[in-house]
């Protein structure tokens, strides 16, 4: 099915995210983001390029891109914290997958 280009601003999009646990399995689950104009991503991601980070914790940067996920668990400021505390590195991980999702077009050639 293709997708349909819209201009609504409350627009989201989901994509699948993978996570090596430790012992070294993989746990695979869907977040659903942020739609974000190509200024506010510029503007949301110059903070990551700072010296000394952007000075959110994990949980803050998740809860700034994401809006769900197909988690057992309802998707909340709390169980985000409890996640990004048990799975060391796993913000990075979805924030990685966040701008890789946003640029997908420029790596296709499209």
């Amino acid at each position: 099915m293709a997708a349909k280009l819209t201009l609504d601003d409350t627009a989201t999009f989901t994509a699948p995210v993978e996570y090596t646990v430790p012992g070294g399995e993989k746990a695979r689950f869907n977040v659903t983001y942020k739609w974000r104009t190509s200024d506010e991503l510029k503007e949301f991601g110059k903070q990551f390029g700072q010296e000394g980070g952007s000075g959110l914790t994990d949980a803050e940067v998740f809860m700034e891109i994401a809006t769900g996920w197909d988690l057992k668990f309802p998707f909340s400021e709390e169980a985000v914290t409890k996640l990004t505390q048990k799975y060391i590195g796993i913000a990075a991980i979805v924030l990685a997958e966040y701008f890789k999702q946003h640029t997908a077009s420029l790596r296709q050639g499209n």
